[in-house]
């Protein structure tokens, strides 16, 4: 079976290294385009169910305020108060988990086009000085295309995940506060409660999120990695930054 699939594997790349380099060309572009409406369409629908969790929480606020013009008793406005509230952290439970699921498929896809992009260096080796993104698949690189030049953990907490995770964490203190209230904890002790159960309810949710992430990264499978993400000396591309080291001399690779 370890043949067969070695042999495979040997016939494609003899496939890939035979074919014409403008049908090579032509079905990276294909690939391209596909992958890029395809991003559209993640950060459509994530933009989307934000914005529509966050016309949900500005409804149910301004609705609890003009029932609050009423008159209510207290007790009656803060049993209304919870169970909307309760309805709009659920929808915000459930918007968060898509972010985090449409992030991860993004992810993907930006990987896909930094193989494309390697191909295309393969094809016009000249083309490296001018790329202002990485032709790397790993990690780290993916990372970059997000707008961090120093791609580290702290990237993650300038997106939508993170701003439906906050608002969430306000919801559920309000909800833990209003709780507090119906059973009779009022006053300062109220307050402390819901600012209880808003913390704990964030280092929760924040724990499960970076473990996704590390699971994700962990899982992570660079075909073309930067040098910097493996031991080995770096793939030569002619015109790129491994041209000028040099590789056939009995030198030690740079740590």
């Amino acid at each position: 079976m370890g043949t067969r699939t070695s042999r495979s594997t040997e016939g494609a790349r003899h496939t890939a290294d035979t074919v014409d380099p403008q049908i090579r060309l032509q079905n990276i572009a294909l690939e391209h385009a596909e992958l890029s409406a395809r991003r559209s369409m993640c950060w459509g629908e994530a933009t989307n169910r934000t914005t529509m969790f966050l016309t949900v929480v500005g409804a149910g606020v301004v609705g609890l305020a003009l029932f609050a013009q009423t008159g209510a008793a207290s007790n009656c406005l803060a049993l209304l108060a919870l169970l909307i509230l309760s309805v709009v952290t659920v929808i915000g439970l459930t918007t968060f988990v898509r972010v985090t699921q449409l992030d991860d498929e993004d992810m993907r896809l930006v990987q896909g086009l930094n193989r494309l992009r390697h191909a295309r260096l393969e094809l016009d080796p000249g083309l490296a000085p001018f790329l202002v993104t990485s032709p790397h698949d790993d990690f780290e690189s993916v990372l970059q295309a997000y707008g961090s030049t120093d791609a580290s953990w702290t990237s993650g907490f300038a997106t939508l995940a993170v701003l439906t995770l906050i608002i969430n964490c306000v919801l559920v203190g309000v909800i833990g506060g209003l709780i507090a209230v119906n059973v009779g904890i009022g006053g300062a002790w109220g307050v402390i409660v819901g600012l209880v159960a808003a913390v704990a309810f964030a280092v929760g949710l924040t724990i499960w999120f970076f473990r996704k992430v590390a699971r994700y990264a962990a899982r992570f499978v660079a075909l073309v990695p930067a040098p910097r993400a493996t031991d080995e000396r770096p793939s030569t591309v002619a015109g790129g930054p491994s041209d000028r080291t040099a590789l056939d001399d009995d030198r030690p690779p740079n740590p």
